[in-house]
């Protein structure tokens, strides 16, 4: 499933049912959490859900914080490889260009073709790639899917250093550091420094 942040969940419910992608209830849940200090908390959080037909696979909703304070906090946000934030995910499928209406509503951008098997949509500090099944050597993918995802790292020799003392098996492309869907569950993952994050969140080799 892929979530993007929403200022006004309710909002969005409504906006995606009278767009015709999505016509569920908003989905609200909060609980306790703890501060980096060991005291108590308050954490909430809304959700709204659409759906793209042409997707049946991949599930798509918003999340609005009510607390942002309390769940985003650089004392739990820092991460031995350097990690900053997700750059890009990737949806997978025989033909790209029948998920533009369904991600420009959702998202709220208009998508640019790269080329006739690559769309884009750039986001608020990163970007969905929708990228052809045959351009990506999943030309026997039954159906859409989301396939990979790309995690914005200062530096990738961190990353490196990291990976080999865990003997987690990885290789290079692009400048970034790619780990095989064998060792990711089933979904690629991308490692791209800052001044690399422009480039695709896909590698033409990777298998499902």
């Amino acid at each position: 499933m892929l979530v993007l942040s929403s200022a006004d969940a309710t909002s969005d419910a409504a906006r995606f049912a009278a767009q015709g992608i999505g016509d569920f209830e908003p989905f609200s849940f909060e609980r306790k959490a703890n501060k980096p200090d060991g005291s108590a908390t308050q954490v909430a959080f809304t959700l709204a859900f659409a759906s793209d037909p042409a997707a049946p696979h991949a599930g798509f909703f918003v999340c609005q914080q009510h607390y942002p304070q309390n769940f985003w906090n650089r004392s739990f946000q820092q991460h031995a490889n350097s990690a900053t934030n997700i750059s890009a995910v990737t949806l997978t499928s025989s033909d790209p260009k029948q998920h533009a209406d369904f991600l420009t509503k959702f998202t709220g951008a208009e998508g640019k073709y790269l080329s006739d098997r690559h769309l884009e949509f750039v986001l608020d500090g990163g970007r969905i790639e929708v990228v052809s099944a045959i351009e990506t050597r999943m030309q026997f993918l039954a159906s859409p899917l989301l396939t990979s995802f790309s995690v914005r790292v200062a530096e990738t020799s961190t990353v490196t250093r990291v990976l080999s003392a865990e003997r987690i098996p990885f290789t290079t492309s692009n400048g970034g550091i790619v780990l095989a869907p064998a060792t990711c569950f089933g979904v690629e993952l991308r490692f791209e420094s800052n001044a690399a994050a422009s480039g695709p969140a896909y590698q033409e080799s990777s298998p499902l």
